[in-house]
């Protein structure tokens, strides 16, 4: 996945599901399920979990705030 700008929602859920991820300095990345009452789907359950951990996974999906491409590498 290439991400240039907003990843939110669906989104990122597809940029989770890519073998690579490749992200601008200006990219950022958002639970926005969230912010609408929806549980995430689009695999996003699936893929979170094993990318970051289950504690940084439930953080992000439960508070949905944005991180930058940087905390993204950070977080894995």
């Amino acid at each position: 996945a290439a991400v240039n700008g907003v990843a939110a929602g669906a989104g990122m859920s597809l940029a989770l599901a890519c073998d690579f991820r490749i992200a601008s300095e200006k990219a950022s990345f958002i639970e926005a399920f969230i912010h609408v009452g929806l549980v995430p789907d689009s695999g996003n359950l699936y893929f979170l979990p094993r990318l970051v951990g289950h504690a940084k996974a439930m953080e992000l999906a439960v508070l949905g705030e944005k991180i930058t491409a940087q905390q993204a590498k950070e977080f894995g």
